[in-house]
């Protein structure tokens, strides 16, 4: 089953954006995007917006578009 995926035009910048703080992981995810689900609480890091998620580093999440 392949996942849900949002469209583009729903990017509004506002988060929170969640992020694995491993460093090999370099995405950033929706709130909600399944990917997300799979992230252990610890390896969690916090984004307020999308601007703040790229400012750190981080790409959008193919899957959920973050």
């Amino acid at each position: 089953m392949k996942p849900a995926r949002f469209p583009r035009s729903e990017n509004t910048g506002k988060g929170p954006f969640i992020a694995s703080g491993l460093p090999i992981r370099n995405r950033f995810h929706r709130w909600n995007c399944e990917w997300v689900r799979e992230m252990a609480l610890e390896n969690r890091v916090m984004f307020k917006t999308h601007a703040d998620a790229v400012a750190a580093g981080r790409k959008p999440c193919l899957t959920c578009r973050a």
